[in-house]
């Protein structure tokens, strides 16, 4: 093997970079490497080390045979994978850095893999992912047969000069397999939420939607959301949501210090309208990070909200049943001797009451009180 060309070296990385980032197959990248090493086939293997779970992706070879080689007695037995022990991880091997050729020729591990999978030489190394609560080692390996012998100097260059970004393409892959796991499941908790919550890119763009923000957008009526960002039905709602927007995606990457802002935007059935808040996220975020999103826009349909109950005020700040009767009757503007009368209890009986709410709700004058329960959700 000749070395490669600088536009060969830049469309295996171009493939392998893709694959990393799910805009490509690791098939086709590993089928590159192949190619150029002159291998039948190749292999990326992902063993989680906490877990003794693997997976494998694959080119030019048998998947059943590489699991079964992997998960029975062939790797068990297999030299190789001890005197990997003594490499150090990003450092390329092959057959010979580990062993001498005697041992090569006549080992009988070498030669029953050759007649059970039609390898027997092999190059690669190994890359640690993951960080050390979740270590991930991936395996990265060409497979020669015994016609193609062992890799040659040209050969062992080229995988040096690809071990750099191999070992930046799977960390990158992990990364972004787990920052996708985790926004996962922040879209399932979002989703529980009554409020519209939208996840905006540095673009402006859409990233993210729970439920109850679809929900409102589809109506059409005030909040909307595409391809173009976030808008607006009516033009000045429009404007200065986009001004917010603009704030605080500037302010996401230290451009500028809004801290995002309130406002209402109308609705065109004439129903009262809808809430919106903008906040900016940190760019550095490790959760949204990798997905560009820069900013959050909460957006709340008065009609929709569920007002609290008696059983909410006892069950978060333990106050008895009339209590809390007392406590809303507060936040829902009414005076004390007139939510005494209602209630059919003395106005100084109310007062104790009151004394008592203030004590576990750690305020100490009723617009405090009114305040706090105007933040429960």
């Amino acid at each position: 093997m000749r070395d490669v060309s600088l536009d060969t070296f830049s469309r295996v990385l171009h493939e392998l970079y893709g694959a990393a980032l799910g805009r490509g197959d690791w098939e086709s990248s590993l089928r590159s490497v192949a190619e150029v090493t002159g291998s039948t086939g190749a292999i990326l293997g992902v063993l989680a080390e906490e877990t003794g779970g693997s997976s494998f992706e694959l080119a030019n070879l048998d998947r059943d045979r590489v699991l079964s080689y992997y998960a029975g007695e062939g790797a068990a037995n297999d030299p190789r994978m001890h005197a990997l022990a003594g490499i150090s991880r990003d450092q390329v091997y092959y057959d010979c850095s580990l062993f001498d050729e005697e041992f090569v020729q006549s080992s009988e591990v070498f030669n029953r893999a050759a007649e059970e999978y039609g390898v027997k030489y092999c190059m690669g190394a190994r890359v640690r992912a993951g960080d050390f609560l979740s270590p991930i080692t991936w395996y990265f390996t060409v497979q020669r047969t015994p016609e193609e012998g062992h890799v040659q100097a040209a050969e062992i260059r080229f995988m040096n000069l690809m071990l750099p970004h191999i070992a930046q393409a799977v960390r990158g892959a992990s990364l972004l397999h787990s920052s996708e796991e985790t926004l996962g499941a922040l879209v399932a908790v979002l989703d529980r939420r009554p409020d519209g919550v939208l996840l905006v890119d540095g673009a402006g763009r859409v990233v993210l939607a729970n439920r109850a923000a679809r929900t409102i957008a589809s109506k059409g009526d005030g909040v909307t959301f595409g391809a173009e960002g976030v808008g607006a039905r009516r033009p000045p709602d429009a404007v200065r949501l986009g001004r917010l927007l603009d704030d605080a995606l500037k302010t996401s990457v230290g451009e500028g210090a809004g801290a995002g802002g309130r406002m209402l935007v109308g609705r065109l059935n004439g129903s009262r309208p809808y809430v919106v808040s903008v906040a900016p996220l940190p760019a550095a975020d490790p959760l949204f990070a990798p997905h560009g999103i820069r900013a959050v826009v909460y957006v709340s349909d008065p009609d929709l909200v569920r007002p609290l109950t008696a059983a909410d005020m006892l069950q978060t700040y333990g106050l008895s049943e009339r209590e809390a009767q007392i406590a809303l009757a507060l936040a829902a503007g009414e005076e004390i001797g007139a939510a005494a009368s209602r209630l059919g209890i003395a106005r100084n009986t109310a007062r104790v009451h009151l004394r008592n709410i203030f004590h576990k709700t750690e305020t100490r004058r009723q617009s405090e009180l009114v305040r706090l329960i105007s933040t429960l959700p």
